[in-house]
């Protein structure tokens, strides 16, 4: 964690609309959350302690997508749909 707020803190790391929405969501009750990409997008990574909840309130905000994700241990895997 004190790593990410030194990060965060440096210039173009992290813009209004994004620490805004970092803030919502780390008030949805989550166990961790990490920004993902770089260049002007990318993603917040984030591990809910209620799923279901967290899934619900993020419909409720009628702004945000929920996109399951699954890990493994054999690396990152690409493929286009």
């Amino acid at each position: 964690k004190e790593s990410w707020l030194i990060k965060k803190s440096l210039y173009g790391v992290i813009n209004d609309p994004l620490r805004e929405l970092e803030e919502y969501l780390l008030s949805l009750n989550l166990r961790w959350i990490k920004l993902c990409g770089a260049g002007g997008g990318g993603n917040f990574l984030c591990m809910p302690k209620n799923k279901k909840e967290f899934i619900q309130n993020l419909e409720n905000n009628g702004k945000l997508k929920f996109s399951p994700i699954n890990i493994d241990f054999e690396g990152l895997k690409v493929w286009e749909i």
